[in-house]
C-alpha cells in the first residue's frame, strides 16, 4: 500500500500526541524497525497487513473526509485481534476522540442491526 502525504501527516500528527515512533509502533502492532522507516520516510509502500494496523490508530488524526474504505474485510479471529488492540489502546487518545470513536461503532452496529435481513423465529405459544 502507498503511503500518501494525507497518511503521512496523520502519522505525524499522531506521533506528536503520542510523543515518540515507538509508541507509535507500541500502539499501532506495527514492527518498531518498520515504524521507524515509515516515519524518517526511507519506506513509501507498506506491507497490506502493517496499513491496517496503522491506518487504524492514524484515522483520528486524517483529513476530514479522507476514505479508509479500501481497508481490507476482516474475518471473525482478525476481528477478535483488532478489537483487543483497540480496547487496549483507545485510553491513550484524548477524550474527544474516545467518545467520537465509541459514537462510530454505536452507529455501525445500529446499522448493522437494521440492515439485517434475517427472518425472526416464530414465537413459540
Amino acid at each position: 500500500m502507498q503511503i500518501t502525504e494525507k497518511i503521512r501527516n496523520a502519522i505525524q500528527k499522531n506521533l506528536e500526541h503520542l510523543g515518540s515512533i515507538d509508541k507509535l509502533a507500541q500502539v499501532s502492532g506495527v514492527s518498531r524497525a518498520a515504524m521507524y522507516n515509515i516515519c524518517n520516510g526511507s519506506t513509501h509502500i507498506i506491507s497490506e497487513k502493517n496499513y491496517n494496523k496503522l491506518i487504524a490508530v492514524i484515522e483520528p488524526f486524517l483529513e476530514e473526509g479522507y476514505n479508509v474504505k479500501n481497508i481490507k474485510s476482516f474475518n471473525n479471529s482478525d476481528l477478535t485481534e483488532l478489537d483487543n488492540l483497540i480496547i487496549s489502546k483507545l485510553v491513550l487518545l484524548p477524550e474527544v476522540q474516545k467518545t467520537n470513536i465509541l459514537k462510530q461503532i454505536l452507529e455501525e452496529l445500529a446499522s448493522y442491526e437494521h440492515s439485517d435481513k434475517r427472518k425472526e423465529k416464530p414465537k413459540q405459544e
